[in-house]
């Protein structure tokens, strides 16, 4: 008999907000939506990760994404730190396509291959996006968020790029920051693109609160960033680095 091996990995689960409707409208737009996105967010990854672009494993299957990252050969922090970024290019990509999207991040034990994914890490990955996350946001699970606060103290206290990827909501729960202005041309455009599709929404879900309730926490996300750019200078003056 064949042995098969978790290993100890950090595992993003993210659901496709709405795709199920949108399968069984028009299965090929999509299809092509989802894919798109995927790849125009695979090719920014590789362009940040050129020495990590093989360690992060991705599996697509209907409306469900599921990336992984063995802890062993690179280290926790530089597996956390692959599948957020990933992660949040994933659902700014997505955004592109006006799909929304949700998830959960966590660590543990993993296996994967062409045949199956399996593990504790899936588990708690994908418990956060159906029970925890509710809106349009990928949680990080607790574990990982004081592994995260290790990694800044370890910094001198000066944070690294990876905090900047994530924020804390009102609830205590951290989540993806995945609005990078830093990477993007002409931000400001794009985040009242954003908007503009998000306050569409609003208007077509009017009589469904538990979906205007996942458009109105997004947003008011989306205000939030536009305030932190409109007050940047920086940002302002930036130009497109990738």
């Amino acid at each position: 008999m064949r042995e098969y091996k978790a290993e100890d990995s950090v595992v993003a689960f993210i659901d496709i907000l709405g795709s199920s409707e949108e399968m069984k409208g028009d299965p090929q737009n999509a299809l092509n939506t989802v894919h798109n996105a995927y790849d125009d967010a695979l090719e920014i990854y590789n362009t940040i990760f050129k020495a990590h672009r093989d360690k992060v494993r991705i599996r697509i299957f209907s409306d469900n994404i599921v990336l992984s990252c063995p802890c062993e050969k690179i280290g926790l922090e530089i597996a956390v730190h692959l599948i957020v970024v990933l992660s949040a290019l994933i659902q700014e990509k997505l955004l592109h396509y006006s799909v929304l999207s949700r998830g959960g991040i966590a660590r543990g034990d993993f296996f994967g291959d062409k045949v199956m994914i399996w593990g504790n890490a899936l588990v708690q990955a994908y418990n956060l996006e159906c029970t925890v996350a509710i809106y349009p946001r990928i949680i990080i699970h607790p574990d990982l968020i004081a592994d995260v606060n290790y990694f800044k103290k370890k910094s001198n206290g000066e944070g690294n790029d990876l905090i900047n990827w994530i924020a804390q909501d009102q609830d205590g729960l951290c989540y993806i920051d995945y609005f990078n202005a830093k990477l993007m041309k002409n931000p400001l455009f794009v985040l009242a693109v954003f908007m503009g599709d998000n306050e569409k929404r609003q208007v077509n879900h009017l009589n469904n609160l538990k979906v205007a309730q996942k458009i109105v926490w997004h947003g008011n996300y989306l205000k939030r960033k536009m305030n932190e750019l409109s007050s940047s200078d920086s940002v302002k003056k930036d130009t497109c680095k990738v």
